[in-house]
């Protein structure tokens, strides 16, 4: 049966996963001195759910601002609150299901049915014959009870199920990653706290999978299960994977995410990858904040050629000399900005497409104006 509750967004490209870095937050928050939930083995994940608290907690004319890290309102509640039923959010969620927004009260009432709670359904159940219609998820007209009404149904079918189930010879493939990522139409009733206990599973496979629910949504708790699969993955499925790694952006666990980075590329030439897997390897190494790749992207940049004149002859889309190029504006030292600008102007400006943020983060982004426009024209093509 298909999910019908509101799900998160699935957030775009590796450049727009860099990005989170760029929006960082100015509002800081006094967390709630509530404390009803025992502390998880994963210090990071107790400190996300003081953090998605106080933003569920937040008034109305509030709810623009961002915390410390740069997370607001909106993905708390439907990014994070609608898949994860921590005690924390039980209180707050109650209050936003009698806000006058419908998407709000369909998200608080999807959020509040995981937590398999008969007085908390109770509450849900009032609201079956709401008429009001959220704009997201869908473009056709629903209804919140319509919505409410459907994901009792599915929750109802599914509970017993198991979140995970055995695969044999699990191997990390297209068709698991896309299994794996945020959608309306997921068939598995799966949550944090089910994706947690499947970590401990003696299953290798269903620790592989619970590993790859949990990173899809920003939530680097282990990367081994991965990290063992790499040496056999097409080049197809590790650039896929890469990608997915930064999209959404980690909400925690960056630094166990950066380091798993690290080591991949530190092992790049036993691993025999490609120039095409390097770089985006280099990409996640500078959204991630690490200059581990430095000495290899200026020996790539400084021992190949601009991209020729002729619109024919041009390469589509980013090579491995412009990503590395990127990554060096990331991950910049002050002696670079000569050798940067000398770069600049060798290629032509709408060759070099570079990430919106990869600009905004630059230390030469007051010198570089062209390349903002040509992101936008190879964005078009």
């Amino acid at each position: 049966m298909s999910r019908t509750r509101v799900s998160p967004a699935r957030f775009g490209t590796i450049a727009i996963g860099i990005a989170a870095l760029a929006i960082g937050g100015f509002a800081v928050f006094q967390w709630s001195q509530h404390d009803p939930a025992p502390k998880s083995k994963y210090p990071e994940l107790d400190r996300l759910a003081e953090r998605v608290e106080a933003l569920l907690r937040l008034p109305p004319d509030r709810r623009d601002e961002t915390d410390e890290d740069g997370l607001h309102f909106d993905p708390a509640l439907r990014r994070i609150a609608t898949i994860w039923p921590h005690e924390r959010f039980r209180e707050p969620l109650l209050r936003l299901l009698g806000e006058s927004d419908p998407d709000i009260r369909a998200a608080a009432a999807s959020s509040l049915l995981f937590y398999d709670d008969p007085e908390l359904r109770a509450q849900v159940e009032r609201y079956r014959d709401d008429g009001g219609q959220p704009e997201r998820p869908r473009t056709s007209e629903v209804t919140v009870g319509e919505l409410i009404r459907e994901s009792i149904e599915w929750i109802d079918s599914e509970w017993s199920s198991p979140p995970f189930e055995t695969i044999e010879n699990a191997a990390i493939t297209s068709s698991l990653l896309s299994e794996m990522c945020p959608g309306d139409n997921d068939t598995q009733l799966i949550t944090v706290e089910r994706a947690l206990r499947g970590l401990e599973s003696h299953d290798a496979s269903i620790r592989l999978q619970a590993t790859l629910w949990l990173l899809h949504r920003g939530l680097v708790l282990e990367l081994e299960p991965v990290l063992q699969a790499w040496p056999d993955l097409s080049s197809k499925v590790r650039q896929d994977l890469m990608d997915r790694c930064l999209q959404p952006f980690p909400l925690v666990g960056r630094a166990r995410l950066r380091a798993g980075f690290e080591r991949l590329f530190a092992r790049r030439e036993a691993d025999e990858l490609s120039e095409e897997d390097i770089a985006y390897l280099l990409l996640g190494l500078a959204a991630l904040g690490s200059d581990a790749g430095r000495d290899y992207a200026l020996q790539k940049v400084e021992n190949s050629s601009p991209p020729p004149e002729s619109s024919t002859e041009r390469p589509r889309g980013p090579t491995p000399r412009v990503l590395s190029i990127s990554y060096l504006m990331l991950t910049a030292r002050g002696e670079d900005r000569d050798r940067l600008e000398a770069w600049r102007r060798r290629d032509s400006s709408d060759q070099v497409y570079l990430g919106s943020s990869a600009i905004n983060l630059s230390p030469f982004r007051d010198r570089l104006p062209e390349w903002k426009q040509a992101l936008e024209r190879a964005r078009r093509r």
